[in-house]
């Protein structure tokens, strides 16, 4: 399964990590985690978030330093 995963992340230049709704805790960790594991092992990949900004975790963390990479998605 993580083969396929891998495969899948090198068929394409640009990734996008979404997450569902009203994003709770877990939905945040994956695809933070997501990105980071991208960034690092596919230095070559446009990697981006998207998804529900207006939970109240995003005021509670200030996940606010991700926000510029975020908007650039629409």
């Amino acid at each position: 399964m993580i083969e396929k995963i891998l495969n899948k992340i090198e068929e394409y230049e640009c990734i996008c990590l979404y997450r569902h709704v009203n994003p709770d805790y877990d939905a945040f960790g994956s695809q933070f985690g997501m990105y980071d594991l991208i960034q690092n092992t596919f230095e070559n990949k446009e990697v981006y978030f998207a998804g529900d900004f207006s939970s109240d975790l995003v005021a509670k963390y200030q996940f606010n330093g991700c926000f510029h990479l975020c908007q650039r998605m629409a």
